[in-house]
């Protein structure tokens, strides 16, 4: 079970997969504070996003930092 445990977690990585933790209240009640996320940081010309999706990325402001949002408009 260990070992396929460590295969899941290596072929996660390896898709560019890592964990992040909430470190302020922005996402209550869907994810609460310290809680810890898997998931991919955007690269919106890479991926569809749509409406109400929760998406990881790099603040232009702060770099090395990474910011959790809900989309909830979109252009167009």
């Amino acid at each position: 079970i260990a070992l396929i445990y460590l295969g899941i977690v290596a072929m996660l990585y390896m898709a560019g997969y890592r964990v992040y933790q909430i470190p302020t209240g922005g996402m209550r009640p869907t994810i609460e504070v310290g809680e810890h996320v898997i998931g991919r940081l955007s690269e919106s010309y890479r991926q569809r996003i749509r409406r109400f999706d929760i998406v990881l990325y790099n603040p232009p402001i702060e770099p090395g930092s990474v910011y959790a949002h809900r989309v909830v408009g979109l252009p167009g």
